[in-house]
């Protein structure tokens, strides 16, 4: 075992950030099962680099990025405080004779959940076979950073490896005073005042329980074409992907539920200032997508467009704020689900039964349930521009189960704009 000793000089304790708060929330609904929200990635190491300088490489990182030095104080009510550790011990296990591509390392590495008040919220293997090392694993708590600041991790690995310098990296210690500042704060009244507003204007969905224990039963579809006929739609109307998906979801709920205006949450990319450019951390990133159904699916599809933009403009804020605000009023129950929409940069990652299915038909899979969520829907679109996948899960206390393959084949129809071999599928499926 290989012990890095980091010594950064740059101990602090600071309030956390809006971004941390939101993930310390999913953390404790979640508790202890969210290890499942971990973070991993893998790097080959270059041919002709040592052990010592790979392991030099994870030194380098660890020292850069505060967010990696990180554990939580949560002994007063509250949101946590972040407390930054200049000096501390990283466990580096060297993995000898080992397999080429680190999976099943990075995968156990991942499976063990981290305890955020006493343990640094990342940890490394390396690889060797014939003495030479091979790949780094890495794995992290969900609170370290999002997608965005794990690309920039993973880049500097590479550029460690290669022994060029760091460049200085924004620190979510001064995320967290440009939130406490005028500018932040500012910000943080634009977003209640909008949130407000929206929440107000819409019927609550699904806020009357039908009683029994929690269960989140969770399905997905793998639809053969699906992404081709949503990007050809986007195309046809002037809007992007995410809008077309999006809309879809916003008209199958309209049709299930009777209602003429939705405000679903949304994931939003939101990583605008500058300084952000050079971030591993977390920001607060869900914002609120309200819209008018309306009988014209074009029409739809821009407004769904025009309601994104707005929920990303207003995605940035503390999420205790938040929450007081919408418990206050009472709508906290009005926003307790969730959509989120994911380009892939490569495949769908799909079971190999779907390499069977032909166009236009989809490949049903029931997943193994949720162990617990805040959430009574939770979605997420998945495509690689050509195929696509639709994964559910409700919480059954609120949600009948049986009101998922319903609301995919309604989105399914949506999508594809006419009678599918997917759509009846969906329509027929049975538990």
């Amino acid at each position: 075992m290989n012990m890095v000793d980091v010594d950064a000089n740059d101990a602090a304790t600071e309030h956390t950030t809006w971004g941390q708060r939101a993930v310390w929330k999913t953390m404790l609904v979640n508790r202890p099962n969210d290890a499942r929200f971990n973070m991993h990635l893998r790097i080959p190491v270059p041919v002709g680099i040592s052990l010592r300088d790979t392991i030099a490489a994870v030194r380098s990182v660890v020292a850069c990025h505060e967010s990696l030095r990180t554990t939580f104080d949560d002994d007063a009510p509250g949101p946590p405080r972040q407390r930054v550790h200049s000096a501390g011990i990283v466990e580096v296990p060297v993995v000898e004779d080992a397999d080429e591509d680190g999976i099943a390392t990075v995968t156990a590495l991942a499976q063990r959940r981290f305890d955020l008040t006493t343990e640094l919220p990342v940890r490394f293997a390396i690889g060797v076979r014939g003495g030479e090392p091979r790949w780094i694993a890495c794995a992290m708590a969900r609170i370290v950073t999002d997608g965005a600041g794990g690309n920039t991790l993973l880049r500097d690995l590479q550029d460690s490896l290669r022994g060029r310098p760091l460049e200085r990296a924004y620190q979510p210690r001064e995320q967290a005073q440009w939130e406490s500042s005028a500018v932040g704060q500012s910000q943080l009244r634009r977003s209640m005042q909008f949130w407000d507003a929206k929440i107000a204007s819409v019927p609550p969905l699904f806020t009357r329980s039908r009683g029994g224990p929690p269960n989140f039963p969770s399905i997905t579809a793998y639809v053969r074409g699906l992404g081709c006929a949503a990007r050809n739609l986007a195309s046809s109307v002037g809007v992007g992907d995410a809008a077309v998906f999006l809309s879809a979801l916003v008209a199958a709920l309209a049709r299930e539920f009777g209602v003429s205006r939705c405000a679903v949450p949304v994931h939003c990319s939101n990583r605008t200032r500058a300084p952000l450019k050079r971030y591993v951390g977390t920001l607060a990133q869900h914002g609120l997508l309200a819209v008018d159904v309306v009988g014209d699916k074009r029409l739809l599809m821009r407004q769904t467009a025009s309601g994104l933009l707005l929920a990303g403009r207003y995605s940035l804020y503390d999420p205790w704020t938040r929450d007081d605000m919408l418990r206050e009023k009472g709508h906290g129950a009005d926003v307790e689900h969730f959509a989120n929409f994911v380009p892939l940069p490569g495949a769908l990652n799909a079971p190999s039964d779907f390499a069977a299915v032909g166009d236009h038909d989809a490949l049903v899979v029931a997943d193994p349930p949720i162990a617990f969520s805040s959430m009574r829907l939770a979605v997420q679109f998945r495509t690689d521009g050509t195929d696509a996948s639709i994964s559910l899960f409700v919480d059954t206390r609120y949600l009948d189960r049986d009101l998922m393959p319903v609301l995919l084949a309604n989105m399914v129809g949506f999508l594809t704009d006419r009678r599918t071999p997917a759509q009846s599928r969906l329509e027929s499926y049975t538990w």
